[in-house]
């Protein structure tokens, strides 16, 4: 084995980290959407134990995550940025790790090129600039990796304490470093001088574990919150292959976003992969390196299967599964070093990394070019259909709206309204807040009555906003369309419209929000 050269790759590595940080500085600044404002209300809240239990939601963010964003909030203030500045520095955390992760697993520029799959997934990009605990956890996954690999080739008392310390603090940041605990007992009973150390590594790691459970995540485990996911129903074996299939597939769009009918292709690919990887590995000899990677991707993987087949954790839902992403990545390298060796063209490491620095850069900036584009396109498409301009609908509400009308505020929108009225100021007017059409997963809410029962939503309405009522009247709620079409499944913005018409009341003139509607009537 050829000596690897580091120092070739600090050029192309700095590159791959200013060219990841670039795509995710695109459009930072936005507005909040639901799920963000949630959280960042919650931050916002008077107390710490409001915080960590907030009222109005289930609390499904670590409480390390929310203390670290209270902190910069206290030094800034609460903005759209401010908020989104520790996702960030999570995210470029990760990359800057995984850089060093598939260098020390792959060497050269094979090991860039998988760490440039992994900085530029789009999934990965967006959930960069999202107020939600997703990008600390790659972070910590990928930091877990790193301290395993390591420890596995050296083992010393330092890297043990370091990994103990490491699963005492991560699971309160990141519950999905709790998935790795699998793994790294493993990785502690396959080195025979460190066996002794495991019953020492459980107690520890299961203390901190059964502290992060009981304190925090089951006090927000709601009935709502667990009924918002889908898991899988043991009726027969055909309906679990079936189920764990299909969701596959859907993990795979951390990798590239497919339309759905190209899903079951892409994991047809990805499962020939994943056998290339797996036989490749230990055939015609066990190569050691290899099977180390196979382990540290498929046993998280596996782990994660079974948290979701004993109902404790989702799986085949990007943003919450986003933490797996080295796993799939390091398949489809390993995959792709393989058929090259199978081929006969046999590319060393230190060929992975050429000589010539001029021609690293060229490799390096091309590839980057081409993975930014393609990710800023695939987010801009992601950021159209998701993105709210809640804050320009707030202010515009807040600044409009006359001290005799009446704001009434539908549930989709009501985190969002909570929110940039902390920052702007609240209106003069009235405001009524909607008890129905609740997307996942208000506290205390009964959402088979809140968002199925016609009647309730009837009865609802006409409290909020009295029939024969003389005053202009707004009506805020969200105009994403998967939240009425896929998620509630019914069309409650034409139903308060119609009951205000049917009323004699006159639509006004409202600026246009992307993804937030702002409407305005005239009941006189």
């Amino acid at each position: 084995m050829r000596k690897k050269n580091p120092q070739s790759l600090l050029i192309p590595a700095a590159l791959l980290i200013l060219g990841a940080l670039a795509v995710r500085l695109q459009g930072i600044n936005r507005s909040l959407w639901q799920d963000e404002c949630w959280v960042a209300n919650s931050v916002l809240s008077n107390t710490w134990r409001g915080m960590l239990y907030y009222d109005a939601w289930s609390q499904s963010t670590p409480p390390l995550f929310t203390s670290l964003i209270r902190v910069v909030i206290s030094v800034t203030g609460p903005s759209d940025l401010a908020f989104k500045v520790l996702p960030l520095a999570f995210s470029m955390i990760a990359v800057v790790l995984f850089i060093i992760y598939s260098h020390k697993a792959f060497g050269g520029r094979l090991g860039l090129f998988c760490a440039a799959a992994f900085a530029f997934s789009q999934s990965f990009c967006a959930y960069s600039q999202e107020l939600k605990q997703y990008s600390a956890d790659l972070a910590i996954a990928v930091w877990i990796l790193l301290i395993l690999w390591r420890y596995a080739d050296q083992e010393s008392v330092s890297l043990y304490r370091s990994l103990v310390l490491t699963f005492v603090i991560a699971p309160f940041l990141s519950y999905t470093a709790i998935l790795y605990i699998p793994l790294a007992l493993i990785i502690i009973i396959m080195n025979p001088c460190s066996r002794k150390r495991a019953g020492r590594f459980v107690t520890s790691a299961g203390g901190a574990v059964a502290v992060c459970y009981l304190m925090f995540i089951y006090p927000n485990s709601t009935v709502n919150l667990k009924r918002f996911y889908e898991f899988p129903n043991f009726t027969s074996p055909a309906t679990v292959i079936s189920y764990y299939l299909r969701n596959s597939a859907r993990l795979l769009g951390l990798l590239l976003q497919l339309p759905e009918s190209l899903q079951k292709a892409s994991l047809a690919m990805f499962l020939v992969a994943g056998a290339v990887a797996i036989t490749g590995s230990v055939y015609p000899r066990r190569e050691l390196r290899r099977c180390r990677l196979l382990v540290f991707s498929l046993v998280p993987l596996l782990t994660l299967i079974a948290a979701n087949a004993a109902k404790q954790y989702p799986f085949g839902v990007p943003r919450v599964d986003l933490f797996i992403l080295p796993s799939l990545v390091v398949v489809l390298t390993l995959a792709t070093e393989i058929v090259f060796d199978n081929l006969g063209n046999r590319l060393p490491r230190r060929r992975f990394a050429p000589e010539s620095s001029s021609h690293s850069l060229i490799v390096t900036g091309g590839l980057i070019v081409v993975l930014s584009i393609s990710c800023c396109y695939l987010m801009r498409r992601r950021g159209l259909s998701m993105w709210e301009d809640a804050k320009s609908g707030v202010r515009y509400v807040v600044e409009h709206g006359g001290t005799s009308d009446l704001i009434y505020v539908h549930a989709s929108a009501s985190e969002q309204f909570k929110l940039y009225t902390k920052i702007f100021g609240s209106p003069t007017a009235p405001v009524s807040l909607g008890d129905t059409g609740w997307v996942c997963c208000p506290r205390d809410k009964d959402l088979a009555l809140t968002n199925n029962n016609a009647a309730y939503m009837i009865q609802d309405f006409d409290a909020k906003v009295p029939r024969g009522i003389h005053k202009t009247v707004w009506l805020i709620y969200t105009g994403r369309w998967d939240h009425w079409a896929r998620n509630l499944g019914r069309d409650e913005p034409a139903f308060m419209r119609k009951r205000l018409v049917d009323q004699g009341c006159g639509p006004g003139v409202s600026p246009l929000f992307h993804n937030f509607v702002v409407d305005r009537f005239s009941c006189r």
